[in-house]
């Protein structure tokens, strides 16, 4: 009888309808002593929705909301609010607020969000828990009050008076969400754009308040700076580090090293190599996986089949095998076996493989694509076949080893095998996503098959938004002027944006470019096609794709276009290139037509540089020019 009690309880707080719970009214203390259980498994059940950060998905998400809703309605009845204050923990409502941050925003919107987490808040009001710093931080997460320097200064702000210490934490959260803003606009130039300096002055802001910067926060500012294309902040990060004293650990050390492989600054290595030595931190299993790939860039096969064997050596003696180990030298043989595959040495990739299995290595999908591609090239079309049955076998082929066997049993007259799967491909058991999509297209066009490419594309469009669209797009363009195919580009534009003129075409890719920060690739299409015609949009996307100082501005007067808008896009960029004085004295040189919007943008842009002085002699300009001055300084 009691058995089936707990059961019954089980059952009733699993899938409680939140009209019992909220209609429930104890009656009697019969009524609370059998009601009172089921209040214990529904915590429990809370719980485990959230019980690590991997089942942040939706449906735990929507299941851990659920529970928390019949508990708050519970938490209004005086008789249930002690069980509920002694059954649950502060961390309990942390890992709710974290899991609500963490939904993307076609399941949560903003709003939906600031609604649940100021709901959580009354809740731990309600059961006698403290809105702590960390319950404070996720609200301002949520609400977007750490996305600016000044938003962010308000929050710190806030806290204070409302009682609260602002801890390590706090300025972990801030510099957290300034890196986002920071990703999702790199060169913004607008007043509300994150820039590196805001990202430096909360480093100092936070010594100011008595609180050390360690290794953990500069190595991930040192990280992100590096990813969206600040490496020269990066570096001063790191210079400012070592100022302070704080010895960089063999994580930042792999993060150097992984930055100098994105640059190309292979030399770099070396002296980071010796700088470990000499500082004594041992290099650990991910660290040999960064080496490694430089030695590979570098085309230096032996020297990294010697870090491989090395490695391979101090792990199989080691009893302490984790698994970031086991997927280090995973990834180190795929690497290598990559590496053989792409210069064509087959047989040296295929005697690397087997020395995976030997040592009992999982073989997956990143060791055995490179093989079957290599094979497919080297005209092995049967080992590649006996290697693609085995992927089978282990797991989903991606789609390079579909698009390669699909080329090879073409060649091999296996009509029957090449449907199969071009109706995987169709039938979208293959998760394709954009990018994936405009590599298969890659596929055809590199074998001269572009009519198929547009074929396939045309059947496939109607399953991607337009956005997704517009990214497959670029990557085709891309690679047709890779390929030195640019004659190609106009065909394809015709094709899928019949209406678009030549100067269109032109200036919707400097466009695509720019917006997904491509600025190389953006510049070599420039160089290949060389358009003579540019619109507006166009040209200002050419001007803003010369930020970096890796690429020489164009004289101002060399543009297709020129316009106010034109003109203020150029001086922007020359400020964010740091050449602030040269903008103010083309204002004098050429009179540049400049309408209040441009004014506006360009004195920001001084302001965020810290160049008030230049900023004013901005707006003397435009007073100058009869322009109302009055809104430029509240920018």
């Amino acid at each position: 009888m009691l058995s089936q009690r707990s059961n019954l309880n089980h059952r009733l707080a699993e899938k409680m309808p939140h009209k019992l719970v909220r209609n429930y009214r104890a009656q009697s203390l019969r009524d609370i002593v059998q009601f009172r259980p089921a209040v214990g498994v529904l915590i429990q059940a809370y719980r485990a929705s959230l019980r690590d950060q991997s089942d942040y998905t939706n449906n735990a998400y929507r299941h851990a909301w659920d529970c928390f809703t019949k508990l708050y309605e519970l938490s209004k009845q005086d008789v249930f609010r002690s069980d509920l204050s002694s059954g649950l923990r502060q961390r309990d409502f942390g890992k709710l607020m974290v899991a609500t941050n963490a939904q993307p925003e076609r399941f949560l919107t903003q709003e939906e969000k600031v609604s649940r987490i100021e709901a959580i808040h009354e809740h731990m009001r309600v059961l006698g828990f403290d809105v702590d710093e960390f319950a404070w931080c996720q609200l301002a997460i949520a609400s977007g009050w750490l996305s600016t320097r000044s938003s962010s200064l308000a929050f710190l702000e806030r806290l204070e008076r409302a009682g609260v210490r602002s801890t390590y934490g706090t300025y972990w959260a801030i510099l957290d969400q300034l890196m986002q803003g920071l990703r999702r606009s790199p060169g913004g130039t607008h007043s509300n754009a994150t820039t590196p300096a805001d990202v430096v002055f909360f480093l100092e802001h936070m010594k100011d308040a008595g609180i050390s910067p360690d290794v953990k926060i500069y190595t991930f500012v040192y990280q992100s700076l590096n990813e969206t294309g600040h490496g020269g902040f990066a570096l001063k990060i790191l210079k400012l580090m070592r100022q302070e004293g704080v010895q960089p650990s063999v994580v930042t050390y792999t993060s150097i090293v992984e930055s100098c492989i994105r640059s190309g600054n292979l030399d770099q290595v070396h002296h980071v190599l010796k700088e470990m030595s000499h500082v004594g931190i041992p290099r650990d299993a991910r660290f040999l996986t960064a080496f490694l790939k430089v030695c590979v860039k570098a085309a230096d096969i032996p020297r990294a089949e010697e870090l491989l064997l090395n490695a391979q050596a101090e792990w199989s003696h080691r009893t302490d095998k984790s698994e970031s180990d086991r997927m280090a030298i995973k990834c180190m043989y795929s690497f290598i076996i990559a590496a053989h595959a792409k210069q064509k040495n087959m047989e040296r990739a295929w005697d690397w493989y087997q020395h995976m299995r030997k040592y009992d290595i999982d073989v997956d999908v990143i060791a055995l694509t490179p093989l079957i591609v290599g094979f497919v090239h080297d005209g092995q079309l049967e080992r590649a076949k006996k290697l693609y049955e085995e992927l089978k076998t282990i797991g989903a082929p991606d789609l390079r080893a579909h698009s390669e066997m699909l080329v090879a049993y073409l060649k091999m007259g296996e009509m029957e095998e090449a449907n199969a799967i071009l109706q995987t491909l169709a039938d979208g058991d293959l998760p394709m996503g954009a990018t994936v999509l405009a590599q298969l297209l890659q596929f055809h066009i590199s074998r001269d098959a572009e009519e198929a490419a547009m074929t396939f594309l045309s059947t496939h469009q109607s399953k991607y938004s337009a956005e997704e669209l517009r990214t497959v797009f670029l990557n085709v363009v891309t690679h047709l002027v890779s390929l030195g195919k640019t004659e190609s580009i106009s065909t394809w534009f015709k094709r899928f944006y019949p209406d678009a003129t030549d100067a269109d075409v032109s200036s919707s890719i400097l466009k695509w470019y720019e917006e997904t920060k491509n600025a190389e690739a953006g510049l070599d299409f420039f160089t290949a096609v060389s358009p003579s015609v540019l619109t507006e949009d166009g040209t200002i996307a050419f001007v803003r794709l010369h930020r970096s100082e890796d690429f020489d501005l164009p004289p101002i007067d060399s543009l297709p276009v020129r316009s106010s808008r034109v003109h203020a896009a150029y001086l922007a960029v020359l400020c964010f290139r740091g050449r602030a004085e040269q903008a103010v004295d083309l204002l004098s040189t050429y009179a540049l037509d400049l309408d209040l919007h441009g004014y506006a943008e360009l004195a920001t842009e001084l302001r965020q540089l810290g160049m008030f002085e230049n900023a004013r002699a901005i707006e003397e300009h435009a007073r100058n020019a009869g322009a109302d001055v009055s809104i430029l300084g509240n920018r």
